[in-house]
């Protein structure tokens, strides 16, 4: 081969090297995750075994069940609430985790509310699977949510949002109030916090004032929304990751089953498809300008046949893994897309979801709704096992090639009811001891 032509080859043989090393490079960037429960534990699962170093960003300690994840890299607990979180944050990561990262946020939204206003100061390299802070007002205030969903047809309950007393009694007095009602504030974060519930129902105008009052005027945030009829199998969910123009990159649906109290996390969920659900879901999404990950929640009001909206999450939710047992790996669809990599296709057509029943179950978030379920004398061991048939299963956080989560949140459990069962035990024995 003439000496030229060598050079030629040896060249493209160079490029093609570099090449590799720079896809190599990229689809091996770290990923920060912010979370440290069964929603973050779905992401490990989805990328830890792509060999993708994943860091956490836990809310409020170590001791959280994703650090004892093989994938896991490095951990460090910074509070949302603290002054300086961002600062902390850049601090950390650059020191930690490096001048490359993608961020993904799982669960928990208070980073969705603080980091959005901060895209402008990330490091070059930082890559958030997540909107800027105006795009992720439209999702985070329902009211807002609510007038744009209005705006393009899509069916809402009948809602008012609520600001302060004075604002109530006008609604109270010149609006038709629907009732039961349904009172449940925007910082619903805070909320679950305060009065361990995201919402409260009243049966009439006198119980909405007060709990108006007894709920701190819902932190100048109530949405004052009518009851929709029937239980939580009727709330259908739409999981989509959007790229930068709003357009639908993957996507997944499913049904809840149970909960592990009412307006709570799901605990059972089964695989679906619903053509409304997803026209309605994916119009309005497109409608927002979102970008990255969002679960789009309905409810189907028998009354009327229609699905309304009841609300958007702009965070990777928690059952995200149900998707990926049904061959939808939505967390790797996210990463890509920032990384200007091809999205992953996915393996099964969503629309044939129903031909198997495949569940979601996180079965201790079920232990308080068994324990009150019998306490009321309305648990059914029958129809309790009936609605966990399936045709396949994802059981967080059970994963037989990272057992570790699993079997620290068992060891947990146990922990906590052998706890309780004592602390009952001996309250009996001490009362027993004080009676005349």
């Amino acid at each position: 081969m003439p000496r030229g032509r060598k050079s030629v080859v040896r060249s493209k043989l160079n490029n093609q090297d570099n090449d590799m090393m720079t896809c190599y490079k990229k689809t091996n960037v770290p990923i920060i995750l912010f979370g440290d429960f069964i929603a973050a534990y779905g992401v490990i699962r989805a990328l830890g075994p792509l060999d993708i170093p994943i860091f956490l960003v836990s809310p409020h300690s170590k001791n959280n069940l994703c650090r004892y994840s093989k994938y896991v890299r490095g951990n460090i607990v910074i509070s949302p609430n603290r002054e300086g979180y961002f600062e902390k944050l850049i601090t950390w990561g650059k020191r930690s985790v490096g001048e490359e990262a993608v961020l993904i946020i799982a669960g928990a939204d208070e980073p969705l509310d603080i980091l959005p206003a901060y895209l402008p100061e990330l490091p070059v390299g930082w890559k958030p699977t997540f909107p800027n802070a105006p795009i992720v007002k439209l999702v985070r205030q329902k009211a807002l949510t609510y007038r744009i969903a209005q705006t393009h047809n899509i069916p809402i309950p009948s809602t008012f949002a609520i600001d302060s007393p004075e604002t109530l009694e006008k609604v109270l007095a010149f609006q038709e109030i629907k009732l039961p009602a349904l009172l449940k504030s925007e910082l619903s974060s805070e909320m679950l916090k305060r009065f361990n519930t995201k919402g409260v129902i009243a049966e009439n105008i006198d119980q909405i004032r007060t709990y108006y009052e007894e709920y701190d005027h819902f932190f100048g945030k109530l949405l004052l929304q009518e009851m929709i009829p029937g239980g939580e199998e009727k709330l259908y969910c739409l999981k989509a990751v959007l790229d930068n123009d709003g357009n639908t990159l993957a996507w997944f649906m499913d049904r809840k089953v149970r909960s592990s109290r009412q307006f709570s996390s799901c605990t059972l969920t089964v695989s679906i498809f619903n053509d409304v659900v997803f026209r309605q879901g994916r119009n309005l999404l497109k409608q927002i300008g979102y970008q990255g990950y969002a679960s789009v929640e309905f409810k189907l009001d028998d009354r009327d046949n229609l699905f309304k909206l009841m609300e958007i999450n702009g965070r990777v939710s928690m059952n995200n893994s149900h998707a990926l047992k049904c061959g939808v790996n939505l967390p790797l669809t996210m990463y890509n897309n920032v990384l200007g990599l091809p999205s992953s296709s996915m393996s099964l057509d969503p629309r044939k979801l129903t031909e198997k029943k495949i569940l979601w179950w996180f079965p201790f978030g079920e232990i308080s709704l068994i324990a009150t379920s019998i306490k009321e004398r309305k648990f059914s061991l029958a129809n309790y096992i009936s609605e966990l048939k399936g045709d396949g299963y994802i059981i967080e956080p059970f994963c037989l090639r990272d057992p570790l989560p699993g079997i620290y949140l068992l060891l947990r459990t146990l922990g906590t009811i052998a706890k309780n069962i004592t602390n009952l035990i001996v309250v009996k024995l001490f009362s027993r001891k004080n009676k005349p």
